[in-house]
């Protein structure tokens, strides 16, 4: 059994040394590489799977690869069909997503703002705090106390709901 860093060698394959790191390494496709990854042989087996490259841009895009970059991804179709509570078109991800920072940051403030404000209104009038979709309860697979789905998620006026 070798581990990854044994196998990795200079950039060029110089020196001879072996490298390890968290770090991206330099060129396309390139992918962080790490100590805990390991390759064994096993006789009479089959590949199953095999990573795919990282997109040339991946380094612009936090190093994600094409899967994790298209997690986000909207269309016109699929907004249609979106619940608006959809992490997926939070604004501040849509900027993100866009490329635009400073707005993604700026929209964020502003969601974490009302959600501060919201909860102050909450202490002031003494209510507390009720999830509208969820309860707690005995789960019934794992009989442990849990979140489990109340129902009417999808029977309400979404017009009425106003969470950014």
């Amino acid at each position: 059994m070798t581990t990854e860093a044994e196998a990795v060698v200079g950039p060029d394959g110089e020196d001879g040394e072996m490298h390890s790191s968290d770090e991206p390494e330099e060129g396309e496709g390139s992918y962080p590489r790490t100590d805990s990854t390991y390759s064994i042989d096993i006789p009479n087996s089959s590949t199953l799977w095999e990573v795919d490259p990282r997109p040339n841009n991946s380094s612009q895009y936090y190093h994600f690869t094409l899967f994790a970059m298209s997690l986000n991804e909207t269309s016109e179709d699929l907004r249609r069909v979106l619940a608006p509570t959809d992490c997926r078109i939070r604004p501040d991800i849509r900027h993100l997503e866009n490329g635009d920072i400073d707005s993604a940051a700026s929209e964020k403030n502003r969601l974490e703002e009302k959600q501060r404000d919201a909860r102050k209104s909450r202490k002031k009038t003494k209510a507390d705090w009720k999830s509208r979709w969820f309860e707690q309860g005995t789960n019934p697979f794992t009989r442990q106390e849990d979140w489990l789905y109340s129902g009417g998620y999808w029977d309400r006026n979404f017009e009425e709901i106003d969470i950014f």
